[in-house]
């Protein structure tokens, strides 16, 4: 119905392509890939109202844990928990996981409509840059935008 976008799988091969990931790291990152594609299913298979929400938070939350404990935390090498921030695994889950949750909890009252989800230029601000004074075309209307990772 929807092409989500898949910021956390994108996340993922980056990292597995990196030349400075450890050789010892990669059989992990291949699994971890694996796992992934896994959880993505699981998801892909639940289907219905407000009532799944407890379910896919659970898988949400044991996928997060794996990642954050069992591939990041539990390495024996230090470069994926001293690399955390940079390469934004975790934050990334959350990411592809809000536009799952949505179109799979409310797909009834979104089907025919036109959505995109993921990252894009929102709407941030509207200023009027006129005075007593002056008076540009428009009022001076300014408006500004911001780039958002989920909208």
């Amino acid at each position: 119905m929807f092409n989500l976008p898949k910021p956390h799988g994108g996340k993922l091969a980056a990292l597995l392509n990196n030349d400075k990931l450890p050789t010892t790291e990669k059989l992990r990152v291949e699994h971890a890939i694996e796992h992934y594609n896994q959880w993505l299913e699981t998801l892909k298979n639940i289907s219905g109202d407000l009532k799944v929400m407890p379910e896919m938070v659970s898988h949400l939350t044991s996928y997060k844990r794996y990642i954050d404990v069992e591939l990041i935390f539990d390495s024996e090498t230090d470069f994926l928990y001293r690399q955390k921030g940079q390469l934004k695994l975790d934050n990334s889950i959350i990411e592809e996981f809000i536009p799952i949750l949505v179109t799979t909890v409310f797909a009834d009252s979104l089907k025919d409509k036109e959505l995109s989800f993921g990252p894009t230029q929102c709407f941030s601000s509207l200023r009027f840059e006129s005075s007593l004074k002056t008076s540009p075309p428009g009022g001076g209307m300014s408006i500004r935008s911001k780039d958002q990772d989920l909208q």
